[in-house]
């Protein structure tokens, strides 16, 4: 009796197994393709991750190039493109080439300045900035002196302040204006002060003596604010910033303090095809400032 009933338990154990298993089975066929492919596009976006990073890293090394040539080996006329390690034996960066070039910088924080160049031989430029304790801020005084033996029309002064510093509103001092800039950007990233001027702008006389230095020159006297230590000393160097003022008289154009340039480095792999572009604004005086950055694909 014992012996009939075991083998019948066992074939009903069997039937319920098979069952198990096909349900195991099914279950896995839903579940292991969509792993597959999840697995897989996770090591595609993984590899494009990575190609992308090297790609900038690429491009990354022309701007540091760039702004080391501007400071020990500035080119002589811009524009000025060049590739690493020259077009006869390329320098290979994560299997790219690296194309650079650096021209003049006709924008600042979106403003149209025109190619800005140094002319202090026509138009000096002369930045001050002093400490007051006792209003707790900078007085900031921009002059433009006239060098030369004719008029010279102001059209536009634009100051960039480095991040960190905000604008005193009113009141503006000086001989050039009296009213308060158009301010853009914010402070944490460096704001941009404007003075545009209706035609025909704002007029500089020559001085009565210019072979001799007797010139005539106007200002402007503004104030800022920022962290400043005990001594008054503001915690970051290059407080004045970067001025570029745009003046009328034969081909003086938009004049600067600092050399300004815009520098575009471009990685390129095996087969030529553009892998990542960098874009920097920089100035440059005996030190340099980034003032802009941009990476694209």
């Amino acid at each position: 009796m014992t012996m009939n009933v075991l083998p019948r338990l066992m074939k009903k154990d069997r039937g319920q197994v098979l069952a198990l298993v096909l349900a195991v089975l099914a279950t896995g066929a839903l579940i292991i393709p969509p792993s597959m492919s999840f697995v897989s596009t996770s090591l595609r976006t993984g590899r494009v991750i990575n190609e992308n990073v090297q790609a900038l890293y690429s491009a990354d090394s022309g701007i540091e190039d760039a702004i080391w040539r501007a400071l020990n080996d500035p080119p002589r006329n811009l524009p000025y493109s060049y590739r690493l390690g020259g077009n006869g034996n390329p320098t290979i960066i994560n299997g790219m080439t690296v194309d650079v070039l650096m021209d003049y910088v006709e924008y600042i924080d979106g403003i149209p300045t025109g190619e800005i160049r140094p002319h202090s031989d026509w138009l000096q430029i002369t930045k001050e900035v002093n400490y007051d304790n006792t209003a707790q801020n900078y007085i900031y005084t921009l002059t433009l002196t006239n060098r030369t033996t004719s008029v010279i029309k102001i059209e536009q002064v634009v100051v960039s302040l480095p991040p960190g510093l905000d604008y005193v509103a009113g009141p503006v001092g000086g001989s050039l204006t009296t009213d308060d800039p158009v301010i853009s950007g914010v402070p944490q990233a460096g704001i941009t002060l404007t003075w545009a001027f209706e035609n025909p702008g704002i007029s500089i006389e020559p001085g009565p003596n210019p072979k001799k230095g007797l010139f005539n020159f106007k200002s402007i006297t503004f104030r800022i604010r920022g962290t400043a230590n005990p001594e008054g000393i503001y915690a970051l160097s290059g407080i004045a910033g970067f001025v570029a003022v745009t003046a009328i008289r034969q081909d003086v154009g938009t004049v600067s303090d600092l050399f300004a340039y815009k520098i575009t480095s471009t990685a390129r792999n095996a087969q030529g095809s553009t892998q990542a572009i960098i874009t920097a604004g920089i100035w440059e005086s005996g030190s340099v400032w980034i003032r802009h950055w941009k990476a694209q694909r």
